[in-house]
This record gives structure tokens, C-alpha cells and sequence, in this order.
């Protein structure tokens, strides 16, 4: 007999565990940068496999050091997570009672947004460790509890009974039957808690912090930094990998230990487990054919009277009624098409206004009012502009809208579009209404601090990566103070203002006309801005900005569109309390009156400059655009290379003529 070939050393690594996984990684980074190629994917939308190599490698001491925070708080969470699921999970396995009460809100606390509360820990609790770790503790604890549930309400009553009968205690019989039996699916819901941990810790980073993969992915976001964002992921999915490895390297150790009590114990009962067995099996098969006997007969009755075996029900369709009755359904499916093809036509008039979609920077506040306004006061339906607002998330989401042509214009940050323009985004400013700069350090008014020497000592909350953050070192260069002379705490829009509104930072950076408004909508309570301005720093802000390709492909509509926009702003001004109105007449949970029109009021001295004073709305100068550029590039992380032209970054083709 011929003796079986052993496998060739490659075959061994093929069939390894580890190497089909690496493979069909190799594979979709293939498709990946295929299809970048393929379908020529800009840098802005998508990096390059390549690029986010060359970001793991020269960047990798850095996310290194930031990934200790991360793994920090999910290790912790995680160990919470299991230390408090488990305990949970066998009360309500053991007790109807506990299942009855616990179980519901389990569910229900499944079921809310952990982003969404997650900027309150940091109320709660400050910018340090602990928010983090609650974060990954609560995406953590879910799983365990319902696969241990699942683990022990899934162990065999008869050998629990059995075991009870032999005299084995409570704790003797969970260590002997109820703990091995329900092991694997702790360790299921185990796995799948660390993996979930992770994102929790990273939540928390998000919302508030000053380290970890979280705060290096918003930095990134918030410069158009993509490789090193997709390396930060890179970063987390190993991470995840190796928690779940080891959770499953710990599984493999402890289960056989666990099920060692349950062995010592099997050769005690294992006989009398079979044949209990075998006498209840016998006992419920007896009841089975007593209980199914008369349902059988009935049933089969039933059938053979209904025609089952062959013969033809009475009152059956036949095959040509069937095919009449289908006949007659298409016809009228048909028609009534072909009535609403008709009322369509005309309902619709022959020249239908241009749709329009405005995207703002973001959630509405004062300084959007003229655009509220211009629509409400049939100011764009006059240019034949059909304008849809719709609200946004940042700037760069917005700028990115644009560039994608998920949106048509845009209402951004001029600046953070320069740097989305710079790495490739085909997007350009139409128009910059913010031609002075509305950047602050705030912070509540009977504080008094009212100049930059009075910001030592205090706490500053920041949002990394943000426009102002960016332009935050000039701003002190300016005034002569050093980072040392104050301490700052780091999260998102929403943290930062919940610091300066709970006490936990004494100031932070914002729009004079934007957080401003709402830490007074918040509190009541009046709020001084230290303008940077004031200061001599001094840079356009916001603008409308559409696509390049858009731009040449509609020049008209673009027209028709910065002039109706232009003559919204004006009559906005007029009128600052009719303008505000306009917001809550489309959006009545849009604030309060009060603020938005004094929001507004403070947004429109920031429309001109010494320059422009004369012009009407959007006419930036040559000279301001050439300054926002050269201070982008020395101070906002701009590339080089936008000084060379500036004139890449806007036009003023598409503005109406004149003086105001």
C-alpha cells in the first residue's frame, strides 16, 4: 500500500491560519489602489495604499505614542466590561424576576447614540481618562451580558437537576456544569467586546482630549490630512486584531481548565445521567404520539376532504380565469401610469426654475440669515433658482460636498478650503462675504478677562486642527504670550463649548458671531470676545465656493446665483430682525430670536474692509486674498506653493457690478 504524500512546505504555509487573512488583505489593498487608478479617485477623496505606507513608516514613532492613551482606555473598559457583565448576565440567566426588570433596559440603553452622550462625560467627569473609559466600557458591556445570557440559559436542566440531586452545593453545581457549559459564549461575547472597546475609547477622544488615535484622526479630518487619518485606522484595526487574539489565546487556555471540575465529576453520575436520560427521553417521545395522534388523524382528514391528494378543490380558479384576471391587472397598471405621466405634465410647468443645493457650514445660527432671507423673500425664485438649504458639519465636510458635487455651493471657511484646494480638490471661492476676520478667545463676561495679558493662568479649549487653532500661535506671537502662560483642554465644537459652560475652561476659541451666541442661548449670561483682529491678524473667513467644473459648466446659473445671494445680503442688513425671523420661519428650533439677530448684527461689520467699504457684498481685494494666503502658509499648515497664486483660490467673475 502506497504510503500518503505529506504536504510540500508550501502547502503548509498556505494552509497556515495566519496567511489566508494576509492574502485577502493583499488583495483588497490591490483592489484598492486598482481602483484608484481605474477610476482616477482624487487624493482628497481617497488616498493612495502607497501614500498611507509612507505615513505608517515616517510618522510610526508618533502613532505609536498616541495609540498608548487609546489602548489604555479600552483595555480598561474592556476589563469593566467583563467584570460587571458577566455578574449581570448570570443574575438574569438565574432569576425570571431580575430578566423581567434588567433585560428591557439593557436593550434600551443599546439603543442610544454613544456619540451623542458622550460629550456629557466629559462634563461630568473632565477632559482626562476616565470618559474615555466609560465610552468603551458602555459599546463593551452589551456583549457580554448577552452572549454569558445566552451561554448559561443554554445549559441542559437535567444535568443541573441531576447534579442537584446528588448533593452537589449551588456553587458546586455552577462550577461543574453551569460555568464550562457557558464559557464559550462568554468568550464569544468577550470577542466581540474588545473589538467594540476600541471604538468606544476612540468616541472618547473624539469628543475630548488632548492624545490618542481619536484626536490624531479629527486633526487630520480637520486639515485634509487623509493618509495619515487612513494610518490612524490602520492603527486601530491592529489593535484590534491583537485584543482580539489575545482574548482568544486566553479563551483556548481557560476553557479545558474550566471543564477539568466537570470531569472530575462526570465518572461520579455519568451512569445514572444515561439512564435518567433515556427514561425522560422515552417518557416525552410517549407523550409526543399521545398529544399528536388525534392532530395527525384531523389533519390528514382535513387534507383528503380539501382535495389534497390529487383531486380538484371546488371553487379553484382554473387557468384561464387566472390568466384573464392577469391580463386584466396589467391593463391597469397601465393606465393609471399613464395618468400620472399625464397629471405630471401638467403639474410641472414647461421652464422649471434651476434646483440649487446650498450647503452651509454648519447648523444654522445668525450668520446664515441672509440666505434664509433671499429665500423666503422670493429673492432667488426671481434669479429662477429653486434653493435648497441644508445644514452642515464642519467645513471641510462641507468643502468636500462640494468638491464630490453632492452639493453645488458651498458656505465654508475660505481658508479651510485653500487647503483642500492645494491637495487637490477642484473647488474655488465664487464669493467672500467675511472679508475681516471673526475669530475670538472668549469666554464669560463677568470673567473680565478682556486683553491677552489677563489669559495667564486660565484654561483654553480648543478644537484641534480648526481654523482657529491653526492661526491660535500667531495670535499669541502677537501678544507675547507663551503656550506655558496658560493650560489647554482639547475636543469638538460641542465639548468645547460645554467646558466653557460648566466651568471647566475659562475660555475658548470661536466666531465672534457663532459660540458666542450660544454659550448666551445656554446661560443667559453675556460673553466678551478678544477679537484677534484687533490685534493686527487678520484673514477672510467665510464664502461661497462652488465646484471648478460646475463653475465653467453653469456660468449663467452661477451668475444668477451670486447676484441673487448678493442682493439677499443686502436686504438682510436692512432689516437684521426680519432676517433672523426667516431662520425660525424654516427651522423653528433654530434659536432663539434674540441671539440670532444680535448674532447677525455682529456677523455684518465683518462683510467689509477699509478697502471694500464702498463695494457691495463679496468683492474681496487682491491684496486681502494675497495676506489670508501668506498667513495660511506660515502659521494654517498651507502648502508652499499657494503663494505662487493666489488668484487659484477665487474669483470675482460671477459678483454683480457696482458700489453698494
Amino acid at each position: 500500500m502506497a504510503e500518503a504524500k505529506s504536504p510540500s512546505g508550501v502547502s503548509k504555509v498556505l494552509n497556515a491560519a495566519w496567511v489566508r487573512p494576509l492574502l485577502f488583505l493583499v488583495v483588497i489593498v490591490a483592489a484598492w489602489d486598482l481602483s484608484i487608478r481605474l477610476f482616477e479617485i482624487p487624493a482628497y477623496q481617497i488616498p493612495s495604499p502607497g501614500d498611507v505606507v509612507a505615513v505608517l513608516w515616517s510618522d510610526w514613532p508618533e502613532l505609536l505614542q498616541q495609540s498608548w492613551p487609546t489602548t489604555y482606555a479600552t483595555i480598561c473598559g474592556f476589563l469593566l466590561s467583563a467584570l460587571f457583565g458577566i455578574p449581570v448576565a448570570m443574575l438574569i440567566a438565574g432569576s425570571k424576576t431580575v430578566e423581567s426588570y434588567v433585560y428591557p433596559l439593557l436593550v434600551f440603553s443599546q439603543s442610544v447614540p454613544k456619540i451623542a452622550i458622550a460629550p456629557l462625560f466629559v462634563v461630568w467627569f473632565g477632559f482626562g481618562i476616565i470618559p474615555k473609559v466609560i465610552s468603551a466600557f458602555l459599546l463593551g458591556f452589551f456583549p457580554v451580558v448577552v452572549s454569558a445570557v445566552q451561554g448559561f440559559k443554554s445549559v441542559d436542566p437535567d444535568m443541573v437537576d441531576l447534579a442537584r440531586a446528588m448533593q452537589g452545593s449551588r456553587f458546586q453545581v455552577f462550577r461543574a456544569v453551569n460555568l464550562p457549559h457557558a464559557m464559550p459564549a462568554i468568550f464569544s461575547g468577550l470577542k466581540v467586546s474588545v473589538t467594540l472597546a476600541v471604538v468606544g475609547a476612540v468616541v472618547g477622544e473624539f469628543v475630548g482630549s488632548n492624545s490618542g488615535i481619536g484626536y490624531v484622526m479629527q486633526r487630520s479630518i480637520g486639515t485634509f490630512d487623509l493618509p495619515t487619518m487612513f494610518a490612524a485606522l490602520v492603527i486601530l484595526a491592529l489593535l484590534g486584531v491583537i485584543l482580539f487574539w489575545i482574548v482568544d489565546r486566553i479563551e483556548r487556555l481557560v476553557i479545558p481548565l474550566a471543564r477539568q471540575p466537570a470531569r472530575r465529576h462526570h465518572l461520579r453520575f455519568v451512569g445514572l445521567s444515561q439512564s435518567y436520560t433515556k427514561r425522560r427521553a422515552a417518557v416525552i417521545a410517549s407523550e409526543a404520539k399521545q398529544s399528536m395522534a388525534p392532530q395527525a388523524e384531523e389533519w390528514i382528514a382535513s387534507a383528503f376532504a380539501k382535495g389534497f391528494g390529487g383531486q380538484v378543490v371546488a371553487g379553484a380558479p382554473r387557468r384561464d380565469d387566472k390568466k384573464q384576471r392577469e391580463d386584466y391587472l396589467m391593463r391597469l397598471i397601465i393606465a393609471v401610469i399613464a395618468a400620472l405621466a399625464w397629471t405630471i405634465s401638467g403639474v410641472v410647468p414647461a421652464s422649471a426654475a434651476d434646483k440649487v443645493v446650498l450647503m452651509l457650514n454648519w447648523y444654522v445660527y445668525g450668520e446664515h440669515a441672509p440666505f434664509y432671507y433671499g429665500k423666503a423673500k422670493g429673492i432667488y425664485a426671481a434669479e429662477g433658482i429653486d434653493l435648497e438649504i441644508q445644514e452642515g458639519r464642519g467645513s471641510a465636510a462641507t468643502t468636500q460636498a462640494v468638491a464630490a458635487k453632492t452639493a453645488d455651493f458651498g458656505y465654508v471657511d475660505v481658508p479651510t478650503m485653500m487647503r483642500a484646494a492645494v491637495k487637490g480638490a477642484p473647488v474655488i471661492a465664487t464669493g467672500v462675504l467675511l472679508q475681516t476676520s471673526p475669530m475670538s478667545a472668549m469666554g464669560f463676561a463677568d470673567k473680565d478677562i478682556r486683553k491677552p495679558e489677563d489669559i495667564k493662568g486660565k484654561t483654553v479649549a480648543i478644537t484641534p486642527a480648526d481654523s482657529m487653532t491653526q492661526i491660535w500661535p500667531l495670535f499669541l506671537k502677537k501678544t507675547g504670550l507663551k503656550e506655558s502662560d496658560f493650560h489647554t483642554v482639547a475636543g469638538d465644537g460641542q465639548t468645547k463649548l460645554n467646558a466653557v459652560i460648566n466651568g471647566q475652561a475659562d475660555l475658548l476659541l470661536g466666531y465672534v458671531m457663532d459660540q458666542s451666541m450660544k454659550i448666551k442661548d445656554a446661560t443667559g449670561k453675556d460673553v466678551y470676545p478678544i477679537k484677534f483682529a484687533d490685534y493686527g491678524i487678520n484673514m477672510v473667513s467665510s464664502g461661497i465656493i462652488a465646484n471648478t467644473a460646475y463653475v465653467k459648466a453653469n456660468p449663467d446659473l452661477v451668475r444668477r446665483f451670486m447676484s441673487a445671494t448678493t442682493k439677499a445680503v443686502e436686504a438682510a442688513e436692512k432689516d437684521p430682525n426680519a432676517a433672523a425671523q426667516s431662520i425660525l420661519d424654516a427651522n423653528p428650533k433654530g434659536g432663539k430670536i434674540d441671539t440670532l439677530t444680535q448674532g447677525f448684527e455682529l456677523t455684518i461689520p465683518l462683510y467689509r474692509t477699509p478697502e471694500t467699504k464702498t463695494k457691495r457684498p463679496f468683492q474681496v481685494t487682491d491684496q486681502n486674498m494675497t495676506d489670508s494666503v501668506n498667513l495660511m502658509v506660515e502659521y494654517g499648515g498651507l502648502d508652499a506653493k499657494a503663494k505662487d497664486n493666489p488668484k487659484a483660490f477665487y474669483t470675482n467673475d460671477y459678483l454683480p457690478k457696482g458700489d453698494s
